[in-house]
């Protein structure tokens, strides 16, 4: 169980790491909680999650990894500045 944990955070990671590269190449891309949230989970935009697979090289991600990318993304775009909360809400559309 403990690989299959770590080997999901690399994943996550390597995904994160190159979704941050192609969002800040592109400023003017509107990151809202609920763009990420619908870049991450959205049915029709399985496509455009399955491009950053294979630019991070890695294996097709379970709905798990990606939400695992989502809060990183939040966290990394959104979050509070330093001195302030560093509460992330999560963003869960039922």
């Amino acid at each position: 169980m403990t690989q299959e944990v770590v080997a999901r955070a690399r994943k996550a990671f390597r995904l994160y790491d190159v979704m941050v590269t192609g969002f800040d190449c592109t400023p003017a891309f509107p990151l809202t909680p609920d763009n990420i949230h619908l870049i991450c989970t959205d049915a029709g935009l399985a496509p455009f999650r399955h491009s950053y697979e294979r630019l991070a090289r890695v294996h097709r991600a379970s709905a798990t990894t990606w939400a695992i990318v989502e809060g990183l993304l939040t966290e990394h775009y959104l979050a509070a500045e330093p001195g302030g909360s560093n509460v992330v809400e999560p963003f869960f559309h039922l």
